[in-house]
């Protein structure tokens, strides 16, 4: 028989009792209480497990493997392709000699960045800067509008050779071209950042 808080009636297992306050009180039979302990038992042998954490690793640091051409004009556009780029969130970008930041972006992905050479920039290296981290630098050359000084000599026949010295030219040809009058020169004799040499391809009485 099991025990009431205040006087109970005796009464047999699983029975109804009634006790002093009038209250009816349900007794347990041995199964019932069999049951109970072993299920008490079992909760407190097998706790709840907490959910299962895993550490996210830091993000691998940018690596800058190439860019589309070791110079460029202000304005231009310039590709870099290499790993650990991200999605550019506010503060990463793409930084220029003399520490000067890319404005416009055309592209930018985990593995390929399109950006702008911006005015101002000096020569050095550019690299990227992503989540407080940058990467490894790449040489790079900004350069303005070409200038022409002379051209020598200012006379030519067709299929003569002709100098001309100025700056900005650039320290090779890459897509630049020479024109006479409108007409292409093609590939040069030679290309410098201030030294071209090229063939005449037009006739030398026409000017330009």
């Amino acid at each position: 028989m099991v025990g009431c808080s205040y006087p109970c009636a005796r009464t047999r297992a699983g029975a109804t009792g009634v006790g002093a306050m009038g209250h009816k009180i349900r007794r347990m039979g041995p199964r019932v209480l069999r049951a109970a302990l072993v299920f008490a038992m079992l909760a407190i042998a097998s706790p709840v497990s907490p959910a299962a954490f895993a550490a996210k690793p830091p993000p691998a640091n940018p690596v800058l493997n190439t860019i589309s051409a070791p110079y460029g004009a202000p304005g231009s556009t310039l590709v870099l392709t290499g790993s650990g780029f991200g999605l550019r969130p506010s503060g990463d970008d793409v930084v220029f000699g003399g520490g000067v930041k890319g404005v416009t972006y055309a592209e930018w992905s985990d593995t390929r960045i399109s950006v702008l050479v911006p005015s101002g920039a000096a020569q050095g290296g550019v690299y990227v800067y992503v989540d407080k981290v940058s990467s490894n630098a790449l040489p790079f050359t900004p350069w303005g509008p070409p200038t022409l000084s002379a051209v020598t000599p200012n006379t030519s026949p067709i299929g003569s050779q002709v100098v001309l010295t100025g700056s900005g030219f650039g320290s090779a040809q890459g897509t630049s071209t020479v024109r006479f009058a409108g007409t292409s020169a093609g590939a040069a004799v030679s290309w410098s950042d201030t030294t071209i040499t090229v063939t005449v391809t037009f006739p030398a009485a026409h000017d330009g």
